[in-house]
């Protein structure tokens, strides 16, 4: 397995990048009524 160093800021980034999506496009990212719930 190779590792890739800078993966994790890689990470961050893209978290961030989807974070300033949320308030300028917020239908695309509907709120859940109870998230932690699993449905079987």
């Amino acid at each position: 397995m190779k590792i890739k160093k800078g993966i994790g800021e890689e990470f961050l980034e893209h978290l961030d990048i989807y974070f300033k999506r949320i308030p300028k496009h917020p239908k695309h990212f509907p709120k859940k009524e109870n998230p932690t719930e699993k449905h079987l």
